[in-house]
């Protein structure tokens, strides 16, 4: 067990007030500045604080690049960058605004960093997407399913994107260089959604993302695969892209996704070509079972929507999430 001595104290509280922002924020016409709520020493090593509304702090982060353009990012009713703030945009300046102060590729250096494949923007957007005066993103949805509003946690916070992932992953190397340019150029919040591709098969002591954590809402997209034995397999609409283009060059017309076993029940959201239905690994066998049981199989897909409710357990973590020292 880590522990500070008494002699110790005083200096990290010193330290761990370095790390707020120096900025005043107004709250119910009061005058509020951040403030350290506890300091441990026993358990961990670390502070919890309240940094009062959020107008004057900068996160960055770090994934895929950036939509900027997307809503999300508009800065209706978002602040001047704090005074500290050394952060360059890469993109023009009509892109970059009060809302995106920052946006740099260290994947090559040489682009801009717009997103590569989505993930960035979607995890930028769930940190800080805007919604300053009533400016929410309304009729958010994913092909006509799960239809809401999008807000973001921090929605008055600035956002600094520091791309380190390209279409081939992100290397280790350009991750940390991107913390520490995020550093060098004033950074309140680090936002990292990064794991590896299999992090079952990670030990935790060699994964340096392992207290990633990925999760689900009890919400899903279901498509119902129906067999001709009358068996009913819940699956999601939307999912892996790549072995349905194969299946449509060969005439076929629709498609049963089957997890591999490391999946187990987590089914993903991409569009496909074809009608498809994505099922978890123990309704893949029990699909299989069932084709190799007949000389004519048959299925159909019944396509439900959206679906709230219908989960015996959720939140339930993704098979992707980084599984922590736990």
């Amino acid at each position: 067990m880590f522990k500070f001595s008494s002699k110790d104290g005083g200096h990290y509280k010193s330290w761990y007030h370095s790390f707020l922002p120096t900025t005043t924020t107004r709250s119910s016409n009061q005058q509020q500045r951040p403030q350290i709520l506890h300091s441990y020493q026993n358990v961990v090593a670390g502070f919890a604080a309240k940094l009062t509304a959020e107008q004057g702090v900068t996160i960055v982060v770090v994934d895929s690049g950036i939509s900027p353009e997307h809503p999300s990012f508009n800065d209706q009713g978002v602040p001047l960058p704090p005074s500290k703030w050394k952060g360059k945009c890469k993109f023009n300046s009509k892109l970059c605004n009060k809302k995106l102060i920052g946006a740099r590729n260290l994947a090559t250096k040489t682009e801009p960093p717009f997103d590569c494949n989505g993930h960035g923007s979607h995890t930028a957007s769930t940190a800080a997407g805007n919604t300053a005066a009533g400016n929410f993103v309304k009729g958010a949805n994913v092909f006509g399913n799960t239809y809401g509003t999008a807000v973001g946690v921090a929605p008055h916070a600035h956002l600094a994107i520091y791309k380190a992932c390209s279409k081939k992953g992100c290397a280790e190397s350009e991750i940390l260089a991107a913390i520490g340019v995020a550093v060098g150029d004033g950074v309140d919040v680090l936002s990292i959604s990064l794991g590896h591709v299999s992090p079952h098969l990670t030990p935790f002591y060699s994964d340096l993302t392992a207290i990633v954590g990925a999760s689900t809402i009890d919400r899903t997209i279901e498509a119902t695969a129906r067999l001709g034995n009358e068996a009913k397999y819940d699956g999601g609409r939307i999912a892996r892209t790549a072995k349905d283009e194969e299946v449509k060059r060969a005439d076929g017309v629709a498609i049963i996704l089957m997890n591999e076993k490391p999946d187990g029940y987590s089914t993903s959201a991409d569009a496909h070509v074809l009608p498809t239905t994505h099922v978890d690994y123990a309704s893949g066998l029990k699909i299989k079972d069932y084709i190799n049981s007949t000389k004519d199989p048959k299925a159909t897909i019944l396509f439900k929507g959206t679906v709230i409710g219908n989960q015996k357990f959720a939140p339930a973590v993704a098979s992707l999430s980084s599984r922590g020292p736990n």
